[in-house]
């Protein structure tokens, strides 16, 4: 394959976007990087056409300099970016993958491919820097965004910081950003344990938490099993107390470092106080009407009492994570925590 002969329609902004959003997710850097290129050239390459068939035939490396041509030349277009600018924004991320994961594990990866440039490369960091995209000033020229994903508010965070490359270095575990990975089901977990977290006097970005939804119990073990040996951290599993059979499976895998909690009894719905969800349904439906006490009191579970709830009451259709939404702007008092989640935080923070 001719790269100077290469036809591309330059990225667009949306696209530059959710290229970003991919590059920076927590999951194997390496992988992230394979899929956002087999992306670019299946979108952004014009001639030679290509589909995912033709993609697969590329070699790793192949797909890699055809999309960093690609990605070069449309955030060119796109910023008309000075040659040879410094990258601090690369250097923290670098920083962060080598405290977060066994960056052995990467480098033994990326050699077994057999890529000449670089096979007399022992360290991470240049292997990173022969293989990843630039992506400082594409991170600031989305810095006056209105509504800034998370990622990205993390990314302008460390790209304003004063810190130089060496000062960073040598901090060590001092400006490492995630110290642990709190691994849970779906989004109800993902929205409301950083707001009792807050309740209780710790906050997740300053304690190193990283919290992840994985999009169900069988995708906690999928997710668990893919990443176990590429992080240094340690992770903290929540499941519902349905998963019985997933934490069978999960011990069968555990390493030392890593903890499984099984909630007690239903979803995490069913664990949250009564006193914080009839709260929170009163306050925000208060012109619809209101809730008591005695309704969340049925042998039931959780989701179950609420779906039949907002029926009766005409609330509309009952949403897990818009109420999760809710929920967190009502959590005010320790009251609203109850004990069993006061226990699995306390269990997150002496971790």
């Amino acid at each position: 394959m001719e790269l100077g002969k290469t036809k591309i329609r330059y990225i667009k902004e949306e696209e530059f976007l959710s290229y970003l959003d991919w590059l920076t997710r927590f999951k194997n850097p390496i992988n992230n990087l394979l899929r956002v290129s087999e992306k670019i050239i299946t979108k952004n390459c014009e001639e030679p056409k290509f589909n995912k068939k033709k993609v697969s035939e590329l070699s790793f490396f192949q797909k890699i300099k055809l999309a960093k041509i690609i990605w070069e030349k449309s955030l060119d277009n796109l910023i008309n970016i000075p040659k040879n600018k410094q990258t601090k924004l690369k250097d923290f991320l670098i920083f962060e993958e080598i405290q977060t994961f066994n960056t052995n594990y990467l480098i033994s990866q990326i050699k077994s491919l057999e890529y000449e440039p670089i096979k007399s490369i022992s360290s991470y960091e240049e292997i990173r820097n022969e293989l990843f995209f630039p992506i400082d000033e594409l991170v600031l020229h989305f810095a006056n965004l209105t509504q800034k994903p998370i990622f990205l508010q993390r990314l302008l965070v460390k790209k304003k910081s004063k810190l130089t490359k060496e000062k960073l270095f040598k901090a060590k575990t001092k400006f490492a950003s995630i110290k642990l990975l709190f691994l849970v089901e779906g989004i109800t977990e993902e929205k409301i344990f950083p707001a009792f977290a807050q309740n209780e006097g710790f906050n997740f970005e300053n304690y190193g938490i990283k919290l992840k939804a994985a999009g169900g119990k069988t995708q906690i073990l999928k997710y668990y099993t893919d990443i176990r040996n590429l992080l240094k951290i340690p992770i903290f599993i929540l499941l519902d107390a349905d998963g019985t059979d997933i934490l069978e499976d999960l011990n069968k895998i555990l390493k030392s470092k890593d903890m499984v909690y099984l909630i007690s009894k239903g979803e995490i719905e069913d664990i949250l106080p009564h006193e914080l969800i009839l709260k929170t349904i009163n306050n925000y439906y208060y012109l619809q009407g209101s809730i008591n006490i005695s309704d969340l009191e049925r042998n039931e579970p959780m989701t179950k009492i609420l779906n039949n709830l907002y029926k009766e009451k005409g609330f509309g259709e009952f949403h897990k994570a818009k109420f999760a939404e809710i929920l967190q702007e009502n959590i005010k008092s320790s009251a609203d925590t109850s004990q069993e989640i006061k226990k699995i935080l306390d269990l997150i923070r002496n971790k």
